[in-house]
């Protein structure tokens, strides 16, 4: 089983990313979330996951933080960060892993957002049947230490690009749509997602 830490200071990988970094708000309380995914049984680190919003989505992350009511804080925290529109993630790999296991947490995460009513079924099925075929590039050599997934959003714009640690891009594409975006956010947001209260707590100072 895979459960989130706090990350502490995010690795930087090793090449310039292939995706479009300009216009993220840098140095404010709400213009990063990130964490450390490991596994508990051993307590082996898996990946580095950072999301780095626009000022708009930083400026409403800090409101949150200022003013929610405790009780509220986390669902307001998460609420926030998935109605963003200029984001980047990357989700830097620490050890290899099989295209299987990728594929199996892309399915977990986007059933996640799907069972939180972020996606529609339609939705859920057609970006299902994309993910079969878009890291088809992986199957040989699987996904490796120092490799990163990358996701830029700008508006209902989606482009991801999966790096490998020597700056080859193997998987790039730009689907288009509100759903495209939500699938990302709320794979990582919604409630029940592995990755939600790390996330959330990495902004909770």
């Amino acid at each position: 089983m895979l459960v989130p830490t706090s990350a502490g200071a995010q690795r930087t990988p090793p090449v310039a990313p292939p995706v479009d970094t300009a216009g993220l708000a840098h140095d404010r309380p709400g213009a990063v979330m990130e964490m450390l995914y490991e596994r508990t049984f051993f307590n082996v680190d898996v990946l580095d996951l950072t999301l780095r919003f626009g000022p708009d989505a930083a400026s409403e992350l800090e409101r949150v933080l200022e003013s929610a009511p405790p009780e509220a804080l986390e669902d307001s925290i998460a609420l926030a960060a998935l109605s963003a529109t200029d984001v980047l993630v990357a989700s830097r790999f620490l050890r290899g892993v099989s295209l299987a296991q990728f594929l199996d947490g892309l399915r977990e995460s986007l059933d996640r957002a799907f069972d939180a009513g972020l996606i529609s079924a339609e939705a859920h099925r057609a970006i299902l049947m994309d993910v079969d075929v878009q890291y088809e590039p992986l199957r040989e050599g699987g996904i490796r230490a120092g490799d990163v997934m990358w996701y830029r959003i700008k508006g209902d714009t989606l482009h991801l690009a999966f790096q490998r640690a020597d700056g080859r891009v193997l998987v790039e594409e730009r689907p288009v749509g509100p759903e495209r975006r939500m699938g990302v956010l709320g794979g990582y947001l919604a409630p029940g997602s592995d990755f939600r209260e790390g996330l959330i707590r990495s902004v909770i100072r």
